[in-house]
């Protein structure tokens, strides 16, 4: 049977590797388009899991500095605390000290400055009438059960000022020593426990 119908009018096939290309194209394009959109979904996702780590460290930075300005505060409190102690225990030393320099210091000598440092080392600074008068005092500081290394760092002639006095000369000297204190001995001179 013979067609009789115009060219113009027949049934266009599809290409088989036409098709197939077509196809392929475009599951190639739709797994690509999904794949991306995969991946923008877990980007959002680590985007917004980041921003909440960035939040907690920026939390715990603020609260590291605080912490650092605490412990700036307890040891600054600390070390106050311990120079208060020291300042104290100090007073109550030198108070005790005096009292047992007065029992050495004959009559016609007088101390003028005592200076404690470096917690055990002292200085003493005084003026006597007469030189058998700094004989017996240095004899005296070496016998004391609390002084040890006593030397004398100078002896000088004077002249005095002062218009109560008839003398005209008098001795200043500087002695220098140790300080040795059992604690417990010091607190009970003292009466007071630190």
């Amino acid at each position: 049977m013979a067609n009789l119908l115009p060219s113009s009018y027949k049934k266009s096939r599809l290409n088989s590797k036409t098709f197939i290309s077509v196809i392929l194209g475009t599951t190639l394009v739709l797994s690509c388009g999904f794949y991306y959109f995969n991946l923008l979904v877990k980007v959002h996702k680590l985007e917004k899991k980041v921003n909440l780590v960035n939040k907690q460290l920026g939390q715990i930075n603020l609260q590291e500095e605080q912490l650092k300005k605490l412990e700036k505060k307890i040891k600054k409190i600390k070390n106050a605390l311990t120079e208060r102690k020291s300042i104290g225990r100090d007073k109550v030393k030198t108070t005790i000290i005096l009292k047992e320099l007065s029992s050495v210091i004959p009559n016609q000598s007088w101390i003028s400055k005592l200076t404690i440092y470096n917690y055990n080392s002292f200085k003493l600074l005084g003026y006597t009438v007469k030189r058998r008068n700094l004989k017996i005092i240095i004899n005296r500081l070496n016998k004391m059960p609390f002084i040890k290394e006593l030397s004398v760092e100078f002896i000088e002639q004077r002249d005095l000022s002062n218009k109560d006095y008839n003398l005209k000369k008098i001795l200043y000297y500087q002695l220098q020593g140790k300080l040795v204190f059992i604690r417990e001995d010091l607190n009970a001179r003292a009466g007071v426990n630190f």
